[in-house]
């Protein structure tokens, strides 16, 4: 398969407020899916979203082995950085996506 032919799936991550998280993707091929998920704690700005390449959020989630991961966010432009919760002798730093 050419890098022209692989098709990417945008996952946005919403913040929704100090213990939700959305998870939502949309595609013409697939349809659309949204899954909230609770938050064990958070430090910073509620109301935060990023875009990140679906692909790349799924090996960095099968990557890490534990049941929680701890997501840190920089602002909505900036990588996201994923690890284990109670280790962090993995990360995976992910950058945004940009869209319309």
């Amino acid at each position: 398969m050419a890098v022209k032919d692989k098709k990417t799936y945008n996952v946005l991550i919403e913040i929704l407020d100090n213990s939700k998280l959305r998870i939502s993707s949309n595609s013409l091929e697939l349809g659309k899916i949204e899954e909230t998920q609770s938050i064990k704690s958070i430090r910073g700005e509620v109301g935060l979203s990023v875009s990140l390449d679906g692909s790349f959020l799924l090996d960095a989630l099968k990557a890490i082995k534990e049941n929680e991961v701890k997501l840190s966010f920089g602002g909505p432009m900036r990588p996201v950085l994923i690890e284990p919760s109670d280790n962090s002798s993995y990360r995976h730093l992910i950058s945004p996506v940009r869209t319309c």
